[in-house]
């Protein structure tokens, strides 16, 4: 398995950098040189009439594909490396467009994920960095199945929204366009605490679900959901087929309310927001006794402190976050914080990007211990920094170095060292490649009216 991820990851990377060269030559012609004839320019520029055309008709697509490659050099159960790697593909129907329904819209989303060091990849229960740590946030046992398939539906110019069918809470609960830009789970797409404190399905399993979400004003919003939990319809045999419900095990329901300004209608933008959610299901408590409903409170905040000229997103952006647990999780919270830098040298890189942060988690060490972490260490420290460098248009490779301290190592099969509560270290160096095709034939996004 892990020959075909490295397989897969070196050919994803040729075929990417292929692409780039199709860009290459362009950049070194004049005014004045006439281009000769490139049977790859004309197939760029027909690729990209044809997602202009089908946007004119009411139809956006999109597929990305993620190669992450991480090494743990150093700590954890055993040293080694585990190559991951995510294709989504995604497609918009504007029925306002297709059928004149006003404010309609039809979502469908697949998703692929494979990956080798542990279930999580390197970290995560299982993973041979022997900690909690989500530390590759596209890294999943291999499947392929229907990531979403839902309605959505806006009333007066979408000031009033809903979303409704096969779905989950990811994009729009605890996220944020800062949460997927660093390499790990730390904050992707979620708090990495979350994955492991409830039963909601993340982005990649969709479960019957919805949402409600009303503008008071262009900034600010109140914003509902409910969805129903269904462990056994996620894992590696995950097709998104099955939409019975007879495995239920309870509703996951949430709330959030938050202001958002962005770089079009502010100098300084910022994302404020705080929520709770209640998970219904049951819990094994440290006693063994069933326990039901765990509830989680939250909050972010992001400020952009820096931006020299407002024609341009070159900024800095500082963020911390807090997610509180109240029982039923081996955490009592995640405490993060950190700094994101657009454009780092200027106009001469800027679609560059340049992060870091730390997060603190606290455990719950009688809960934690119940459900099989070997660790009776209160803290456990995450850190990450990466680097974005925007290669072309579409194209994004992303040095990063990751450090874990107390690694909490959470049993799991096949790798975990047991009863190891001295676990040394983690010290993770890696590479993540991103090819979005949308964004490289320059596909338009869907707006809703």
């Amino acid at each position: 398995m892990s020959k075909l991820r490295y397989s897969f990851g070196l050919t994803t990377a040729a075929v990417a950098w292929a692409l780039a060269g199709v860009w290459a030559p362009a950049s070194a012609q004049t005014a004045t040189t006439a281009a000769a004839p490139n049977p790859l320019f004309d197939a760029y520029d027909q690729v990209v009439s044809f997602g202009q055309s089908l946007a004119q008709k009411g139809v956006f697509l999109n597929v990305v594909v993620d190669e992450n490659i991480g090494a743990l050099v150093a700590g954890g159960v055993k040293t080694g490396v585990a190559p991951v790697d995510q294709i989504s593909g995604s497609a918009v129907f504007d029925l306002q467009t297709i059928m004149g329904l006003t404010g309609a819209s039809i979502h469908i989303g697949f998703d692929q994920r494979g990956g080798a060091g542990g279930p999580q990849g390197l970290g995560g229960p299982g993973g041979i960095a022997g900690t909690s740590v989500l530390m590759q946030s596209d890294a999943e046992s291999l499947r392929f199945g229907l990531a979403e398939l839902y309605w959505e539906q806006g009333f007066d110019h979408d000031r009033l929204d809903f979303k409704i069918g096969r779905t989950q809470p990811t994009t729009d609960f605890l996220f944020n366009d800062i949460s997927c830009a660093f390499i790990s789970s730390i904050m992707c797409a979620q708090p990495g605490t979350f994955y492991l404190s409830n039963n909601s399905s993340p982005y990649g399993y969709a479960q019957w679900g919805g949402r409600v979400n009303f503008q008071f004003t262009p900034q600010t919003y109140i914003r509902a959901g409910m969805y129903n939990e269904d462990p056994s319809q996620t894992g590696f045999n995950y097709s998104g087929t099955n939409w019975n419900t007879e495995h239920s095990v309870g509703v996951f329901s949430v709330v959030q309310i938050g202001y958002k300004t962005t770089f079009a209608n502010a100098a300084l933008p910022s994302n404020y927001y705080i929520g709770m959610y209640n998970d219904s299901s049951s819990y094994f408590a440290p006693n063994g006794s069933i326990a039901y409903g765990r509830q989680s409170y939250y909050a972010w905040a992001e400020q952009t402190v820096w931006r020299p000229d407002r024609a341009t997103k070159q900024s800095l952006t500082a963020f911390a976050s807090v997610e509180l647990y109240d029982k039923g999780s081996p955490f009592y919270g995640q405490y993060t914080a950190g700094i994101w830098d657009r454009a780092p040298f200027g106009t001469a890189r800027p679609n560059d990007a340049f992060g870091i942060m730390a997060s603190l988690y606290k455990h719950n060490v009688s809960q934690a211990e119940s459900e099989g972490y070997s660790s009776a260490r209160t803290d456990q420290w995450a850190l990450e920094a990466d680097y974005d460098i925007a290669v072309v248009r579409g194209i994004t490779v992303a040095p990063y170095v990751q450090y874990v301290i107390n690694p909490d190592n959470p049993v799991g099969q096949p790798n975990y060292s047991t009863g190891s509560k001295t676990l040394s270290n983690d010290v993770v160096v890696g590479l993540q490649f991103i090819l979005n095709l949308g964004e490289m034939f320059q596909f338009p996004e869907f707006v809703a009216h």
